[in-house]
């Protein structure tokens, strides 16, 4: 079960970073395009 389990964990945790990438890159091209930018 451990051999099994830890490549599993890992691909869901990268699964989740890439998301998050890809979810924060949109948002920047949104915020850019908008030209609101918060700094």
């Amino acid at each position: 079960m451990t051999h099994l389990d830890t490549p599993s964990t890992e691909r869901v945790a990268w699964l989740l970073l890439g998301s998050a990438a890809g979810i924060g890159a949109k948002l920047a091209a949104d915020t850019i395009q908008k030209k609101e930018l918060p700094w």
